[in-house]
């Protein structure tokens, strides 16, 4: 399954926006954090810890991080809202900036994924959120079962 091009793939994010934002969360800004900011916003999929450390490694950054820091990152980003988890069905848990408002298909067959638009979802989500009384400000849909390619 190839993974369609998303807001994140065409949004351009800069060093001083993942600084800023660190800073507003109260974060210490290091390059380990960074690191991790850039690569999930260089990603047109959520990624899982061990991939995030992989694309470091194939980047040769040269950044002192390890599966630890990139977990305790962001276990500490998703409670701070700077990162999502994406609940994928493939046993380990997938990231993606929070600022983002894509959408995944996953394939029970393959384990493939694929990320989509949808503004009848954002308007779903608006209306619902509305008539509650509340406003929304991000929304996720998964769907999941069976791509073109494992049918």
């Amino acid at each position: 399954m190839t993974d369609n091009m998303s807001s994140r793939g065409q949004r351009q994010y800069s060093e001083n926006y993942f600084q800023e934002l660190l800073r507003e969360a109260g974060y210490k800004i290091t390059p380990a954090r960074l690191h991790v900011l850039k690569v999930l916003a260089s990603s047109n999929r959520p990624l899982s810890a061990g991939e995030i450390l992989d694309a470091l490694i194939r980047n040769q950054r040269n950044v002192q991080i390890n599966h630890v820091t990139i977990y305790r990152s962001l276990n500490a980003f998703e409670n701070d809202a700077l990162v999502r988890r994406v609940p994928i069905d493939r046993g380990s848990h997938h990231y993606e900036l929070a600022d983002t408002t894509e959408h995944h298909f996953m394939c029970t067959e393959g384990g493939g994924m694929q990320t989509f638009q949808s503004s009848l979802a954002n308007q779903i989500s608006r209306d619902v959120v509305r008539d509650t009384g509340g406003i929304a400000n991000r929304h996720s849909v998964q769907a999941y079962g069976i791509c073109k390619k494992c049918q």
